[in-house]
């Protein structure tokens, strides 16, 4: 969800949550400008990676973008925000639905609307009801199975297993994934500006077999004009997927995430004079409870060396604060 700014009130309290910051500091207006750019003005069909460590700003400046495109009428947006997913089957199905969901209720998306759900039936999910469907009438049966009666199982599960093969060909791996190719390209004729965004985000709450479950699926659609993928990845997870197969400290991962990210973006390091900006913007913001800005502002050199500089860090630091001095501020020495 992107918060706008009279959302900022909502993040004043006591305890300084976790939510995304409305107007982020340290230049990242200047990283989201030219990822806008990019996006805008390049041809759709490749994959932006947003590289930086836990708590240094990936979901902030994805956000950021979001926000920046989200009056552009030719722009698909979609979110796959990967904890979402860690317990799908199928993701894939799930992505195809989301972006069939996300296109607007016009004719001219209706048969790629149609072809993403369609596709989006993986048929593994079927194949299980339609066969038990067939068993069950026989398993069933007290008496000695007759030859007759095998004939019959025979035939009806033949053209069952037809339609299985008719279900499977509709799946984005084969028919479906040509159907769906040339309906965006009908839709990019028409409007060249049209493309389709993918965020992919928190992959650093899922197991690294998901995470790279979902780095697939962008591989099924990176040849696709139209689509563009923007990733926000940190470097713990380029070595938990180099490890995946393997024991040993590997770098798989980061030739693997190399071959799949065409654009890299670099988030900047925090430096101490930076954690003193964003902990001053706090207070300005009024993010800062009254009866704890003065303390924290007479000390915020010192809170500065303290740290590790990163912006949720920092934010985790001022609650542990406010929460001991919550605790012991009544007790008496």
């Amino acid at each position: 969800m992107i918060l706008s700014r009279e959302d900022d009130l909502f993040q004043r309290g006591l305890i300084l949550t976790d939510d995304i910051a409305i107007d982020p500091i340290l230049d990242f207006n200047l990283y989201r400008n030219a990822i806008v750019n990019i996006v805008k003005t390049s041809h759709p069909k490749f994959t932006i990676g947003i590289f930086g460590e836990w708590g240094a700003g990936k979901t902030t400046l994805i956000n950021s973008v979001d926000n920046a495109l989200q009056t552009d009428k030719s722009l698909i947006r979609v979110r796959l925000e990967a904890w979402r997913y860690k317990w799908e089957q199928f993701p894939i199905a799930s992505l195809l639905k989301s972006i069939a969901y996300a296109l607007p209720a016009e004719k001219q998306f209706e048969d790629l609307k149609k072809k993403l759900e369609t596709s989006g039936i993986n048929f593994l999910k079927n194949t299980a009801d339609i066969l038990t469907s067939i068993i069950s009438k026989y398993a069933s049966e007290e008496y000695e199975i007759s030859q007759e009666m095998f004939d019959t199982f025979k035939k009806e599960l033949n053209s069952k297993i037809q339609l299985i093969a008719e279900l499977d060909r509709d799946t984005v791996y084969f028919d479906g994934f040509e159907e769906i190719k040339r309906e965006i390209k009908n839709l990019r004729l028409e409007n060249p500006a049209f493309r389709i965004i993918v965020y992919v985000d928190d992959l650093d709450k899922c197991s690294p077999k998901k995470a790279l479950e979902l780095l697939e699926i962008i591989r099924v659609f990176q040849d696709v004009e139209g689509f563009i993928y923007i990733i926000g990845i940190s470097h713990d997870i380029l070595m938990k997927l180099g490890n995946i197969e393997s024991n040993e400290k590997t770098n798989e991962g980061e030739h693997y995430v190399k071959n799949l990210i065409q654009v890299p973006i670099a988030l900047p390091k925090w430096s101490n004079q930076d954690t003193v900006k964003l902990v001053r913007d706090f207070i300005k913001k009024g993010m800062i409870h009254d009866k704890f800005k003065d303390v924290v502002d007479k000390n915020i050199e010192l809170i500065s060396v303290a740290i590790d500089n990163n912006p949720r860090e920092i934010k985790r630091f001022l609650n542990n604060f406010i929460v001991a001095h919550e605790i012991f501020s009544g007790k008496k020495s």
